[in-house]
């Protein structure tokens, strides 16, 4: 890990000194990185988090560096008239929440999700964020060739990440409780001891295709609000099949992955087996057994079987999260679990009517989630 002194940080002994210029937002330059300067991004992740941010491998220059020759990642920088980086943003190919750098570019997955987006603190309020956003969704294609939408989850600490992605077009989806560990964002906000939540937002890139979705009737009015607010306006069913342990597969598909750094997890079901309950019962234990604060459960609203088997999962604990179209499993259904005995939502920071109301609607579950979980035992 880095160290620093006096306005100092060292990154492998060499010392690189923060600098903050005077603003001069109108000499802002948008291009791409060289991988030269991996180094410069390192000191602006420091300039912005101190030592702090989520993803502790972008401390180590080497790793931008990597990450951008093999096209894992490809940094966009706004540098000021002095040659100094002040600014940040790249884009992964990723469907799942908090796992930025990990999926890669798998051809299945059709999201894209803005990442290490960071401003200066001296050079913020100055649209250097929009000028990126920018280049990245509508002038530059290469970086959104072959994907169905693009998602963003801002912390609830930065009120001004939310608002800057509402300009941009994105919209809410989703809520996320307690999901990222404790940050600092230097000039924003002071670090504190609860849990980040986030909130989702999501941008369409395509025009939809219309598909079914099978809604859950407990939350089938919140589901078709937050389409309604996407601008989408789905074709939904209750499914008419008759279940029983013969109406799918036998074998249940699904993909866990637990982020450590993070101390979240996430489970994907891609394919409802007879044992899925099970299955799904057992990772959820696996994971609390290491401690993990917070579980995203994905679910295919495409998929009849999501209509029942979503309040079976909820009597487990998980509780409604919010949408996430576009997935390699369809449109899906986010249920989260949160491992933790006391929530303040009064320090959860939300900016816009709707995402408020989906936070009303998510800390209703939330209460219901906990009731049940005191039934079971």
């Amino acid at each position: 890990m880095c160290e620093v002194s006096n306005e100092i940080i060292s990154v492998k002994g060499k010392d690189i000194p923060i600098l903050l210029a005077k603003k001069d937002g109108d000499h802002v330059e948008i291009r791409y990185m060289k991988l030269c300067e991996a180094v410069d991004v390192v000191r602006l992740i420091y300039q912005c988090y101190g030592y702090t941010y989520f993803y502790e491998n972008f401390y180590y220059p080497e790793h931008i560096a990597e990450y951008n020759k093999r096209g894992v990642m490809k940094s966009l920088v706004a540098v000021n008239k002095n040659g100094e980086i002040i600014g940040h943003m790249t884009l992964f190919r990723n469907e799942i929440i908090g796992n930025v750098a990990r999926t890669g570019t798998k051809e299945e997955c059709k999201l894209g999700e803005p990442s290490m987006v960071m401003v200066r603190p001296d050079y913020r309020n100055m649209n250097i964020f929009s000028r990126m956003m920018n280049r990245v969704m509508k002038e530059d294609l290469s970086y959104t060739k072959n994907l169905s939408g693009l998602f963003s989850p801002p912390i609830s600490e930065h009120i001004y990440s939310q608002l800057a992605m509402y300009k941009c077009g994105f919209k809410d989806c989703g809520c996320l409780l307690g999901n990222y560990p404790p940050a600092e964002i230097k000039d924003i906000s002071n670090r504190q001891s609860q849990r980040i939540s986030l909130v989702l937002t999501y941008y369409s890139l395509q025009n939809r295709k219309d598909k079914i979705i099978y809604p859950p009737s407990q939350h089938r009015k919140m589901i078709l609000d937050i389409y309604g607010n996407l601008g989408a306006v789905p074709n939904w069913e209750e499914p008419q099949c008759h279940y029983d342990d013969h109406s799918y597969k036998e074998t249940s598909l699904i993909k866990a992955k637990i982020v450590p750094k993070l101390n979240n997890a996430s489970i994907k079901v891609s394919r409802y087996g007879a044992d899925i309950v099970e299955c799904v019962k057992k990772k959820m234990k696996e994971m609390l057994a290491k401690n993990t604060e917070a579980i995203l459960l994905y679910l295919s609203l495409n998929d009849p079987l999501t209509y029942k088997f979503a309040e079976q999962f909820e009597q487990m604990g998980f509780f409604f999260a919010g949408v996430l179209p576009a997935m390699s499993i369809g449109d899906a259904l986010i249920l989260q679990y949160l491992n933790a005995s006391n929530f303040d939502y009064n320090k959860v920071q939300i900016v816009s009517k709707n995402a408020k109301e989906i936070l009303d609607y998510v800390r209703k579950c939330e209460l219901k989630a906990r009731h049940m979980i005191r039934l079971v035992g």
